[in-house]
């Protein structure tokens, strides 16, 4: 696999804010924890850089 390079697009997330907003308000709707306390999800691309 080749490194990737500058010209190569990766979104930040693969979700919009609005609909990750809606996400973490059912969490806190169903456990009762404040969003605060849930840990961000990593995409497969930051957890496997290309280039290493």
């Amino acid at each position: 696999m080749a490194c990737s390079t500058l010209t190569e697009f990766y979104p930040l997330s693969h979700f919009d804010a609005r609909r990750v907003d809606f996400s973490l308000a059912r969490l806190r709707h169903y456990t009762g924890t404040p969003a605060e306390h849930f840990q961000p999800l990593r995409a497969v691309h930051q957890l496997y850089p290309l280039c290493g």
